[in-house]
């Protein structure tokens, strides 16, 4: 469980405990993820900056060796900045982007080798056909720039028709 804080973080560890998961919770501090790892049947906390390479590596290194192969990776860090393109703050945004997105990044390339090996986990492939195809998505883009005034939209949700959702 990757970004442990009082809230969903900690609900999510408390779910997949409850499940009979050994539950791994990660957290940039352990003020949170301890008192829970301790509340909690075969649970660890452990400190982790998802930013940085080398603390993902370590600590994932470090969760193999204590806990064993990761099946479920939870990736529930995340930061935010908020405001329009005019006012936003490059640095606040990009601190934003590493967490949401290198984080996510790191953490998988952590545990992919080890699902692989196992034969399984929730990181799972799909056929070409699943996704949607790049000149459709194009034409929903397109049509955001294009639509008429009386029925205007800022933002449409693409989704694969085979997608459960």
């Amino acid at each position: 469980m990757v970004g442990v804080g009082p809230g969903n973080g900690a609900a999510l560890g408390r779910r997949f405990a409850r499940e009979g998961y050994a539950v791994a919770l990660l957290a940039r501090t352990t003020a949170t993820s301890e008192p829970l790892a301790a509340s909690l049947a075969d649970a660890r906390s452990y400190s982790c900056d998802v930013t940085d390479a080398a603390s993902v590596a370590q600590v994932f290194a470090a969760i193999g060796r204590e806990m064993g192969s990761v099946h479920t990776l939870v990736f529930n860090a995340g930061s935010g900045t908020w405001g329009n393109v005019e006012d936003i703050d490059a640095a606040a945004f990009e601190g934003a982007f590493r967490v949401n997105a290198l984080g996510l990044l790191l953490a998988a390339k952590q545990v992919i080798p080890a699902m692989k090996g196992q034969g399984g986990g929730n990181i799972k492939d799909k056929p070409d056909d699943f996704f949607i195809a790049p000149d459709d998505l194009a034409d929903c883009a397109f049509h955001l720039t294009t639509q008429p005034r009386s029925a205007w939209s800022f933002e449409v949700e693409a989704r694969p028709f085979r997608e459960n959702w």
